[in-house]
């Protein structure tokens, strides 16, 4: 079975997977399931047992396997949805190649390391794998990675680990073995509503909040620059990400809400960090407010240097890319938990993170066909090895 690595993406690309983000969406554009059975369909052709993972209405992971009892298992994961569309001045939907570039929404992010994933893996299955000497090879395709990772945490259910594993992230094809994770919660201030044309009379929530906004930049300029650090990730950081308050501008609002992004490096625990933020808050604040349970609690990923799939990452890029040395990242993914759960992952992927979650998004034919090569060779090496 042939494939080619840009046709595979052009594919994807042209199936929407956009994550909701608990924004309620609908439409045909909306949920991986349709993507997740393109997935299927294409890897069960290939030769691999294939399975659809229903974790919501119109969403679904694709689980697919090559069983072997020879060499050591092999975990290839990558997400299939998408951010929501902003700032396109096209049909993110339609891949567009100009160059050396494919455009498209999810084209980085990370659509192009599936593509990537799944041409090197029906190149395996196609000249090499042979079952009774090779081990086992799992293509995980999950949704929801961009908002609560609830793909990934129905595939945890499942008690399934490999002896190492590569997770699909726009790395500019570098072997990263480090990144932060997040916690993220909501506060809340509450007041008492009146009319605007006399407002003493009650009390504004979004006047209490810029007291917690203040206190939280202060936080992340003078407390965590100061406290526990990471030689590739460098310190913690915070960032309210949005706010919302009242309900028309000729009422005084009762009610405001604020979300917060804390990402965690490798050493911290995601839980006491909300509460040290917490408890800053209620010490530097004078006005009252209710914080939310976390809506979501990452894993953050560190390797030593030495551990087996990060030296046999490194020279799988070696071969296909010259000199390698380990990286780290400041976003978080799926690699993480994996290695929690007992699948040692590394991050690896064609695509630069800056040019994520944005439009235009788009990912560099030359960094496709050698992160398909990247998969290829470290699929050889490692699954061969006893």
């Amino acid at each position: 079975m042939k494939a080619d690595v840009v046709d595979i993406l052009s594919e994807l690309v042209a199936i929407p997977s956009v994550n909701p983000m608990g924004q309620g969406l609908s439409g045909d554009h909306v949920g991986e399931a349709r993507l997740a059975r393109h997935v299927a369909a294409v890897m069960r052709a290939a030769g691999m047992e294939v399975s659809l993972q229903p974790f919501a209405e119109g969403r679904a992971n694709a689980l697919c396997r090559a069983e072997g009892a020879g060499g050591r298992s092999f975990l290839l994961e990558a997400h299939t949805d998408t951010v929501i569309p902003t700032a396109w001045d096209r049909d993110p939907f339609v891949p567009l190649i100009e160059g050396d570039r494919l455009t498209g929404l999810g084209a980085c992010d990370t659509k192009g390391s599936l593509a990537a994933m799944m041409a090197a893996a029906i190149k395996w299955l196609d000249s090499e794998f042979d079952p009774s000497r090779h081990g086992t090879l799992v293509l995980l395709a999950d949704g929801d990675e961009e908002h609560q990772a609830c793909g990934l945490s129905a595939f945890g259910e499942l008690g399934i680990t490999c002896d190492g594993g590569v997770v699909g992230e726009p790395t500019s094809c570098e072997v990263v073995t480090s990144s932060k994770s997040v916690v993220r919660w909501r506060i809340h201030t509450r007041g008492r509503a009146a009319h605007s044309s006399d407002p003493g009379k009650g009390k504004n929530a979004i006047y209490s909040m810029a007291q917690i906004v203040a206190a939280l930049e202060r936080y992340n300029a003078e407390v965590l620059p100061h406290g526990v650090t990471h030689p590739r990730l460098g310190p913690p950081t915070l960032s309210v990400g949005t706010i919302h308050g009242g309900t028309q501008v000729n009422i005084v609002p009762e009610h405001c809400v604020l979300e917060i992004d804390r990402r965690v490096v490798p050493g911290e625990d995601a839980l006491e960090a909300m509460d040290q933020v917490n408890d800053y808050l209620r010490n530097e604040c004078s006005v009252a407010f209710e914080a939310e349970p976390p809506f979501i609690v990452g894993t953050t990923l560190t390797h030593a240097d030495d551990a087996p799939i990060v030296q046999a990452a490194l020279a799988a890029r070696r071969a296909v890319l010259g000199e390698s040395h380990p990286v780290g990242v400041l976003y978080g993914s799926n690699a993480g938990r994996l290695t929690e759960w007992g699948t040692p992952c590394v991050l690896f992927g064609p695509g630069d993170i800056d040019n994520a979650h944005q439009g235009g998004e788009s990912v560099s034919l030359t960094q496709l066909r050698q992160a398909k090569e990247f998969h290829l060779r470290l699929i050889r090496e490692w699954m061969t090895a006893r």
